[in-house]
């Protein structure tokens, strides 16, 4: 499952294959966001989660996108809903790791989320 491409970060100054290239620091200036908003108590929306969650699944931090789907879950945040949970197996499915994909499913029937077969992205399960 490797993390790829090396830590370099590379020289700064090239057109969008800089930015491209460095998802990890992009991911933290996202949490980074939402952790400002937290003190100014301003809760995260639907939204923000979702986007929180779709920057994780593309950076490859699935492990940090479903960390952030529980916590919001367990502290009786609406913003955790069944879009969040297709993003995840969404997340798992495009990493080759069905039994997560299966995990975040059983997660949703638990959650509740209507399975409404719509969304983009091809290969159903």
């Amino acid at each position: 499952v490797g993390g790829g491409g090396g830590s370099g970060g590379g020289g700064g100054g090239g057109s969008g294959a800089a930015a491209a290239a460095q998802p990890t620091d992009i991911l933290d200036q996202a949490f980074a966001i939402v952790e400002l908003g937290k003190f100014l108590d301003v809760a995260p929306t639907p939204a923000v989660i979702n986007s929180l969650l779709r920057v994780c699944v593309q950076a490859g931090a699935l492990t940090r996108a479903v960390r952030t789907f529980e916590e919001a879950a367990a502290a009786g945040c609406a913003a955790a809903d069944g879009s969040s949970v297709s993003i995840l197996v969404d997340g798992y499915a495009q990493a080759g790791d069905l039994a997560g994909a299966v995990r975040m499913l059983d997660v949703g029937r638990a959650f509740g989320p209507r399975q409404s077969g719509g969304g983009g992205g091809g290969g159903g399960l």
